[in-house]
């Protein structure tokens, strides 16, 4: 019996020990995850400046896929949605038309870009993520989870963010 006893002891004496290490490395601060960020959605284009090019071929596009309008260009150089003006269809460099949303100043309710986007350039068919209106919604990382949230778009890194 007294043999039993000892085993016990030091049993639970090895785990206690065992505790108390495990106790003081997990103390360690809690690492972000994931711990690397996509500058743009998944399947997105990065431009020269930094800004993410929307695709045109449908791409992630989650739930903006169908909402954008057609964009001509006018003999005068102006833009227009309007193909009855005899505008040229404005297509990517792979033949695909580029399409307009609505951003942050346009008079929607729920605007397809709430920051970042340029209502009134169409046709360069870029969003800027990390633009100083992405931050009035608290963090502009947080921001950018919600939105691909919302809009169903995969972005590695931000969709799957921990930490809003």
């Amino acid at each position: 019996m007294e043999y039993h006893k000892i085993v016990i002891v030091i049993a639970g004496f090895i785990f206690i020990i065992t505790m108390i290490i495990f106790w003081i490395f997990s103390n360690e601060q809690s690492t972000l995850y994931p711990p690397t960020m996509s500058n743009c959605p998944t399947g997105w284009k990065v431009d020269m400046s930094g800004n993410c090019i929307i695709p045109t071929n449908g791409t992630n596009l989650g739930n903006l896929n169908g909402k954008g309008r057609r964009i001509f260009r006018n003999s005068d150089g102006t833009i227009s949605y309007d193909s009855t003006k005899g505008g040229n269809l404005i297509n990517d460099e792979n033949g695909f038309p580029i399409l307009a949303y609505t951003g942050f100043v346009s008079n929607t309710k729920s605007p397809n870009f709430p920051a970042g986007y340029n209502i009134k350039t169409p046709d360069k068919n870029i969003v800027n993520f990390t633009a100083e209106g992405w931050s009035k919604y608290g963090s502009v990382l947080c921001a950018n989870r919600e939105w691909a949230i919302k809009n169903n778009i995969h972005w590695e890194g931000v969709s799957n963010y921990n930490h809003c």
